[in-house]
Formats: C-alpha cells, sequence, structure tokens
C-alpha cells in the first residue's frame, strides 16, 4: 500500500491544559519543574532535561499495572519503592511537560 503524498483534509484539534490551571501549576511548584529546566534555552533542552527527572524518580516494572494515573499518586508510590510500568512513565512525563507549558499528551 502507497503513503499518503497529501495532507489530511480533517483536522484534528487537541485541547491542552494550561500550565497556569491549578492541577499543573501545584504540580510544577511541588516537584521544583521550574529548577529542572532553569538552564535550558530550547524546549528540546527543556524536553530532555525533564525526561531525566522522570527517569530518575520511577523504576519500571513491566508485570504490574499501576491502579491510577494520577501522576502525583504514581510519584507517590515510586517515592515509596513502588515499580511502574512504561505507561505511567509517560502520564508523569506529559504531566511535567503540560506544567512548563510543552504540549503533551499520554498514549495509553
Amino acid at each position: 500500500m502507497p503513503y499518503l503524498t497529501t495532507l489530511d483534509p480533517v483536522a484534528y484539534p487537541f485541547q491542552y491544559s494550561s500550565p497556569k490551571s491549578d492541577y499543573l501549576t501545584r504540580f510544577r511548584e511541588m516537584y521544583g519543574l521550574d529548577q529542572v529546566i532553569a538552564q535550558e534555552t530550547t524546549d528540546l533542552g527543556r524536553a530532555r532535561a525533564l525526561c531525566q527527572w522522570v527517569h530518575f524518580r520511577l523504576e519500571h516494572d513491566g508485570h504490574k499495572r499501576f491502579e491510577s494515573q494520577d501522576p502525583f499518586a504514581i510519584l507517590k508510590a515510586a517515592m515509596l519503592g513502588q515499580q511502574v510500568q512504561c505507561v505511567e512513565f509517560g502520564l508523569v512525563l506529559a504531566a511535567a511537560f503540560n506544567a512548563v507549558g510543552i504540549p503533551a499528551r499520554p498514549f495509553t
């Protein structure tokens, strides 16, 4: 099957929470995300810094899905030593991106 060479005529609008929303402001402030990205001058640099931030806070276990999709709950459980699956890494990372103004959505 050949690849399409024209743009899809249908627009797919996505809605993202504002980084100024109460939830994302609390997330950004509670975890010091402004400091995590403070030295970065590009969105790519900020994205890299946030990826590292998430990577060093979560431990992977590919066998048991976490019971919540809330980034706060995931990070709290990780602080208590619980392991999570890849999907939880994505949920926390998407929240971190949105909290600093980089539009993202998790794929679950």
